[in-house]
């Protein structure tokens, strides 16, 4: 089966998954793929976190060093 790919125009900090969903946060912001890498959700620049997590839900769980922020992209 030939898989997706996605030209990312940032630099990836972190990567999440969850059942066919890929997170990707960087530089750029937060964005969700699906299986085959079509982008779902995405959002602007998200400053003072270091890297975020896709959550059973949906949701994107944002962490930093002793602060953890769940949010939802629309």
């Amino acid at each position: 089966r030939e898989l997706g790919s996605a030209a990312l125009p940032y630099s990836p900090v972190s990567l999440s998954s969850q059942k066919s969903k890929l997170l990707v946060f960087g530089t750029a912001g937060i964005t969700v793929f699906s299986r085959d890498m079509d982008p779902i959700k995405e959002s602007a620049p998200v400053s003072g976190y270091k890297s975020a997590v896709l959550m059973p839900d949906s949701d994107v769980m944002l962490l930093a060093a002793y602060h953890g922020e769940k949010i939802t992209l629309k």
